[in-house]
């Protein structure tokens, strides 16, 4: 999970550990004490359910430059030879383009699927020039192995929205009985700080960007007077 949610799931889970230890006598503690206890079980069930939440479209799915070197290997056969068979074909020569190098997945995808099926329903003159069933077979293993990664990588995407979307509706909902605790304790403990202090420490969320992450992040000092090496 990513860290701001592990942060706060941290907190709920010590807010309720010290909620159990030293309950308040104030009305809507108990309340409040089993909602945060139901959505820390539903912060585990959403974390188990979708993982960290980071986005893996990229990292997981990414076309490599040698995958992507073959596929415009291929487009770029299939229209040499489909230029100099234009006019027996019945194409215009401006059909067959090779399109940008750095053109998107899905682009590239689309321009393949495309010259190839050409190139089967021509295959008898497409033969002539090296365009054999085989090539063509080999192109076409090429491209499906894209559209799937293709396919991957959308899903991908579409799973990280999805958890990002919950994990977000959890973490709040965390934070939320955590506030209305606070608000009980701070009562509870009107005359007795030290407890709203521990309280209040056993539930701090070190918010990013604030002396609180950066002290968290921070590696531990060395003791001081440790033996010489």
């Amino acid at each position: 999970m990513d860290d701001l949610f592990r942060m706060k799931l941290e907190a709920a889970i010590g807010g309720l550990g010290f909620a159990t230890l030293t309950p308040a006598k104030l009305p809507r503690f108990e309340e409040w004490k089993g909602k945060l206890a139901a959505e820390i079980e539903a912060a585990k069930m959403h974390a188990q359910l979708f993982g960290d939440g980071r986005d893996t479209s990229r990292s997981t799915v990414a076309l490599k430059d040698e995958d992507r070197a073959l596929i415009l290997g291929d487009v770029r056969a299939l229209v040499k030879v489909g230029r100099t068979v234009a006019e027996e074909v019945k194409t215009a020569p401006t059909y067959w383009r090779v399109g940008s190098p750095t053109q998107s997945e899905q682009g590239l995808l689309v321009r393949g699927k495309q010259f190839v099926a050409f190139a089967r329903e021509h295959q008898d003159v497409l033969a002539g020039y090296g365009i054999t069933a085989e090539r063509l077979a080999a192109m076409t293993a090429r491209l499906q192995a894209l559209e799937e990664r293709i396919t991957a990588k959308n899903s991908a995407t579409a799973q990280h929205v999805v958890a990002r979307e919950s994990l977000a509706g959890v973490a709040k909902r965390l934070v939320r009985a955590l506030q209305a605790l606070d608000a009980i304790y701070a009562q509870e403990f009107i005359d007795r700080p030290e407890l709203l202090a521990a309280w209040r420490g056993t539930t701090n969320i070190p918010w990013p960007g604030t002396k609180a992450a950066r002290a968290a992040k921070a590696p531990p000092a060395p003791e001081k007077g440790g033996a010489a090496t």
